[in-house]
């Protein structure tokens, strides 16, 4: 499988010795079920439906839809109890070239590879570090070449606590009393809402007490989301921003921002938050 040093062909070439390659292995190729690669939020809630984009591949000839020797089933399951948190059906045929349908029949003895992504949601009910492992299941009777690559691990870390959630805005708009309201009903989550205006006037609302803005890094840590409306950024010291960013960048929280006709997105692109605005200038 590796090229012949050069030394040695010219070698071969002067005593005359001749070189006759055989194939070896069967002319058909044999058809072969994999996942590629397998992608979760890494940390997750406990009662939270957790996404996991999974991509699976099968090569070998051409799958038939009439045998079904194109289909296969995708599980997510728990390694440490063995049971199947969620599984999809997936079918190869779809989207592959098919002899029957103008393809030069030739192709039907050529190892083709195709490949789908899916998800696959579970809903984790223990805290703790989930082993969980993605695996690709032929259909009954049907064979698998490597089965070696059948299996991914997947390892997430869990959380049993409401997620916490800190909603800072400029105005009682529409936006803002919406939001609200919707975070008080989630029973998974401890939120804190505040008006912040330019003249420090101070507003708070939740299920969460906050005597005033945070201003340290440790009290920005304690919330796992941050949501900022249309406040302008001279309510925050710059060390304020910058604990934001690092709780951001560093920290793994989330950032949502809702734009409005004050400040947000324009006032804040020369502050420390710049390059975490998702907006593009007009």
């Amino acid at each position: 499988s590796e090229p012949l040093p050069r030394s040695l062909l010219r070698r071969l070439e002067a005593e005359k010795i001749a070189i006759f390659p055989l194939a070896l292995g069967s002319a058909d190729p044999v058809a072969d079920f994999s996942v590629r690669l397998v992608q979760g939020p890494g940390a997750a809630f406990v009662n939270d439906a957790v996404p996991d984009e999974v991509t699976v591949e099968r090569t070998g000839p051409l799958a038939d839809a009439a045998s079904g020797d194109g289909k296969a089933t995708v599980e997510l399951f728990d390694k440490d109890t063995g049971r199947v948190l969620a599984q999809q059906q997936v079918d190869f045929t779809q989207g592959a070239p098919n002899p029957q349908v103008g393809v030069d029949p030739a192709m039907a003895s050529k190892s083709v590879s195709v490949s789908r992504t899916l998800p696959l949601i579970a809903t984790p009910s223990k805290a703790g570090t989930a082993n969980w492992a993605v695996r690709v299941v032929p259909g009954t009777g049907k064979t698998d070449f490597v089965p070696g690559n059948d299996q991914l691990p997947l390892t997430l870390s869990l959380t049993d606590r409401p997620l916490r959630v800190l909603y800072i805005d400029g105005y009682p708009r529409w936006e803002y009393r919406y939001l609200k309201n919707l975070l008080a009903r989630e029973k998974s989550t401890r939120f804190t809402a505040l008006l912040l205006a330019p003249g420090r006037r101070y507003i708070q609302e939740g299920n969460e007490d906050l005597e005033s803005a945070p201003t340290r890094p440790e009290d920005w840590d304690r919330y796992d989301v941050l949501i900022i409306g249309d406040v302008r950024p001279d309510v925050f010291s710059n060390d304020q921003l910058t604990a934001i960013r690092r709780r951001v960048a560093v920290g793994g929280a989330g950032l949502l921002w809702i734009g409005g006709a004050s400040a947000t997105p324009d006032a804040w692109r020369t502050t420390p938050l710049a390059d975490l605005l998702p907006f593009t200038s007009g």
